[in-house]
C-alpha cells in the first residue's frame, strides 16, 4: 500500500540522514544512536505486527472462529518486544563497529522508542486523512472477518470493512463456504455508526440479522439474502439482494396487482411474508465479533427507521 511506503520512508528519513551525512557517522552519543536505532526498532515493530496478524488471520480461517487465545497482549506485546531487541541490538552493533571506549547503554534509545512510536501513530493518520482527502471514498481497510456456527454444512462469516480513516463508516457482506466453494453477498453500506447485529433463529431455520438499519433473512441452504420490509400496513415482504454494491434503495411499490422493492438500479419481486418473524428466537448478535446467546443476552437494536 503506498501510504504504508509513505509512512516507512518517512520514518526511516531520521537514521537515513544520521548514516549519510559523514560528520554524524561517527558521532554516537546517547541522542545519535537513539536516531540510528529507534527506526530500525519501528521497521521491526511494523512488519512483526503485519505477521501477527497475517498469523491470527490463517490460524482464524483455519479454524473457522475468532481465536480467543491470540489476546490483544500477545498481537500487541510481541512486535513491541522485537522492536526493542532489535533498538537494543542495532545499538550494540554500531558501539561495536566505532569501538566506542564508553560502555553501551541502550536505555536512553529505548525511552526515546515509545514517544516516537506515538510521535508515528499521529503521522500514520495524518497520511491516511491527506491520502483521504486526494482520493475521496477510496479509502478502505481489510475484510475483518466475524465467523457464525456452521449451518447445515455451510460456513458462515460476517465481514465488515472500514471506508473511512476515522468515522464509523463501514462496507458489510457475507461470506458463504460450501463444499470447498466461497461465494459472497454484499450488504448495505453503514454510513454511519457501531456495527451491532441481533441475529434470531426463524421457525422455517433461516436467520434474521438486524441491525440499525435494515432486517436480512439469510437463507444459508440456497446461499441466498433477503431484504425484509413492511408496507406500513402490517404486511411483510421479501426480496433478493443482487450481489453487487448498494448506493441507493426505496421502499415497497405495488403495481397492476405486485408488490415490487427498489435495491440500488433494481425493481426487484417482491414476496410477501407476513408472520415470518413469530416464533423468532434470539441466536446471538456481531458486535466486535460473533457472540452466541449463552455468551451475551439480547440487548435490543434501535432501529433509525421506521420499518
Amino acid at each position: 500500500m503506498l501510504e504504508d511506503g509513505v509512512l516507512l520512508f518517512l520514518i526511516a528519513l531520521p537514521a537515513i540522514i544520521a548514516w549519510a551525512v559523514p560528520q554524524l557517522q561517527k558521532l554516537n552519543g546517547s541522542f545519535l544512536i537513539a536516531l540510528k536505532t529507534v527506526p530500525p526498532g519501528i521497521f521491526a515493530l511494523f512488519f512483526a505486527d503485519k505477521l501477527m496478524n497475517w498469523l491470527y488471520k490463517w490460524y482464524s480461517e483455519y479454524k473457522f472462529e475468532n481465536i480467543e487465545r491470540f489476546q490483544v497482549s500477545i498481537r500487541v506485546g510481541i512486535p513491541i518486544i522485537i522492536a526493542l531487541v532489535t533498538i537494543t541490538v542495532s545499538g550494540w552493533l554500531i558501539h561495536k563497529k566505532f569501538r566506542l571506549e564508553n560502555q553501551y547503554n541502550p536505555l536512553p534509545s529505548l525511552l526515546m522508542f515509545f514517544p516516537s512510536l506515538f510521535a508515528v501513530s499521529i503521522l500514520g493518520f495524518m497520511i491516511s486523512m491527506t491520502f483521504f482527502s486526494a482520493n475521496g471514498y477510496r479509502y478502505q481497510t481489510e475484510w475483518r472477518s466475524s465467523y457464525l456456527p456452521k449451518k447445515n454444512g455451510v460456513k458462515i462469516a460476517f465481514e465488515s470493512k472500514s471506508i473511512h480513516p476515522f468515522l464509523a463508516e463501514y462496507n458489510y457482506r457475507l461470506r458463504f463456504i460450501r463444499n470447498g466453494k466461497t461465494s459472497y453477498q454484499l450488504l448495505f453500506t453503514n454510513y454511519g455508526g457501531k456495527t451491532h447485529f441481533n441475529l434470531y433463529r426463524l421457525k422455517d431455520g433461516r436467520l434474521l440479522f438486524r441491525d440499525k438499519d435494515w432486517d436480512y433473512i439469510v437463507d444459508a441452504d440456497n446461499l441466498k439474502v433477503y431484504r425484509l420490509e413492511s408496507d406500513g400496513n402490517g404486511e411483510q415482504y421479501i426480496a433478493a439482494i443482487p450481489d453487487e454494491k448498494i448506493n441507493s434503495w426505496g421502499g415497497l411499490e405495488k403495481r397492476n396487482g405486485k408488490t415490487f422493492m427498489s435495491i440500488g438500479r433494481h425493481e426487484i419481486p417482491a414476496e410477501k411474508v407476513s408472520g415470518i418473524l413469530d416464533g423468532m428466537v434470539y441466536y446471538g448478535c456481531i458486535k466486535s465479533k460473533f457472540y452466541p446467546a449463552s455468551v451475551k443476552p439480547e440487548e435490543k437494536v434501535k432501529k433509525m427507521r421506521k420499518l
